[in-house]
């Protein structure tokens, strides 16, 4: 969940590190002192946090004298049936090829070019990042490099099908036990791109654990969950950032018109979208002093823009995030998230751009909130989607007001919450579930309906 800044400070890209896939034969090893020792660097090919932690990590490395090789899922039709070899950077011992190999098949040539990568003995190394989107046998792989290991924990794949531990209710599971997951997945589906059942899931991670010389994570509350699931690992928190180096965030004033809250990153189901869908549904529908502004994009841009209390800038890359966040001239961010995340950059971010923030009182956002006082925590919401009328989206924002100093107006007009009525989902019965809850939870992030850097004007009220 995120690159660590001191290991690659604020230049981290946004977008994957290695080149576009085009099929090379294994090239030999490169002769001569000038030869790097090579590190295996296992990750998906989804961008997000993951990629910002492997592109610092491929920047520590070659600072170090390491020469980082990147082994992805392939994309498309490929996902899930093969990978991608490439070099991080293109250079003298790396062209900036990438080989493709599909498995089990191409496993002997994976095998080969590997070996012709210097990752065979010696001072090679594993890091592990991530598994999704790889074929099973690279599990296998790993282990019978027989290098030493080093797995990094960004979120739940490695026991809970559903990745970010998000129920059938689109909120926080609770954590089940196992024959709970097992129900969980059966009504909600797995995430993953292979059919495995969760024993069997959490006995092959259990394998990668217990190999790894080490486990990191980047909070307590990571380290704790996953040695609820995995008793023996003793994990090493190692934060991708370190709070106390920031500057602590104004306190929260009281200003005439509306108050503006930040909402920063690609807002998908687990990043909160439908939260901040309702809680802009309610502020609209009962003319609250209320707006949002999210500085990035959403799954939903065109609904959001619809209440007339939401503004969406559009995507930015992460060098561009601390002053496109001041730019919005907010009072106030919120982290609508609806998963326990292992670290949050949004968090850090908004921190970094002198706002305090509000999130709910689950995984790293909450630990980070609490032990450094900036900002407020909310209760950890109920199954998803709400009514119109839902009062958690009005406790939410009334709490934000609250946190501003902001007085309510309980008046709203009929007419309004009539169109708020029509633009929100219908109830969910207790026990019904989407039919579809897979492609729900991973459809992607759109650009913007109107894509816009800067800030919107401020209404009188």
């Amino acid at each position: 969940d995120g690159a660590p800044e001191e290991a690659g400070g604020r230049d981290q890209p946004d977008r994957p590190a290695s080149p576009g896939v085009r099929p090379r034969p294994a090239a030999a090893q490169p002769e001569g002192p000038a030869v790097l020792p090579a590190v295996l660097i296992v990750t998906h090919a989804d961008g997000g946090g993951v990629e910002r932690m492997v592109a610092a990590s491929c920047r520590a490395h070659a600072r170090a004298g390491r020469r980082p090789i990147l082994l992805r899922p392939a994309a498309g039709a490929g996902r899930g049936r093969a990978v991608v070899l490439s070099a991080a950077k293109p250079g003298p011992q790396g062209a900036g090829a990438d080989a493709t190999f599909a498995l089990p098949a191409d496993l002997p040539a994976l095998r080969r070019a590997l070996v012709a990568e210097g990752l065979a003995a010696g001072p090679a190394r594993i890091e592990l990042h991530h598994l999704l989107g790889h074929p099973p046998e690279v599990t296998g792989l790993v282990l019978s490099l027989g290098l030493p290991l080093t797995l990094h924990v960004h979120d739940y794949a490695w026991f809970c099908p559903r990745v970010q531990l998000i129920g059938p209710g689109g909120v926080y599971c609770g954590e089940p036990d196992l024959a709970g997951c097992r129900a969980c997945v059966t009504a909600a589906g797995s995430l993953l791109d292979e059919a495995i059942e969760v024993a069997a899931l959490r006995t092959r991670a259990a394998a990668l654990l217990a190999a790894a010389r080490r486990v990191v994570v980047p909070s307590a509350d990571a380290a704790a969950r996953l040695a609820r699931q995995f008793p023996g690992v003793r994990a090493e928190i190692v934060a991708p950032g370190r709070d106390a180096a920031l500057s602590p965030p104004p306190p929260l004033r009281r200003r005439a018109g509306r108050a503006r809250i930040a909402v920063i990153g690609a807002i998908g189901a687990a990043k909160g979208y439908d939260v901040l869908a309702a809680c802009a549904r309610d502020a609209a529908a009962r003319d609250l002093p209320l707006e949002f502004v999210v500085i990035g994009a959403t799954i939903g841009d065109r609904a959001l823009l619809g209440t007339g209390r939401v503004f969406v800038t559009g995507p930015f890359r992460a060098p561009e995030a601390t002053a496109l966040i001041r730019a919005q001239d907010a009072d106030l961010a919120l982290l609508p998230s609806v998963w326990p995340e292992t670290w949050c950059f949004a968090l850090t971010d908004a921190w970094r751009a002198g706002l305090r923030v509000a999130a709910f009182d689950l995984g790293a956002p909450a630990e980070r909130i609490r032990r450094t006082g900036w900002g407020l925590l909310l209760p950890i919401p109920p199954a998803l989607p709400w009514p119109a009328d839902a009062a958690p989206a009005r406790r939410i924002n009334e709490t934000l007001l609250a946190a501003i100093s902001l007085p309510v107006h309980e008046e709203a007009s009929e007419a309004a919450a009539a169109e708020a009525g029509k633009a929100s989902p219908p109830a969910r019965e207790e026990g019904a579930f989407p039919a579809d809850a897979r492609a729900a939870a991973i459809r992607p992030i759109h650009p913007p309906v109107r894509p816009r850097h800067g800030r919107p004007p401020r209404p009188a009220s």
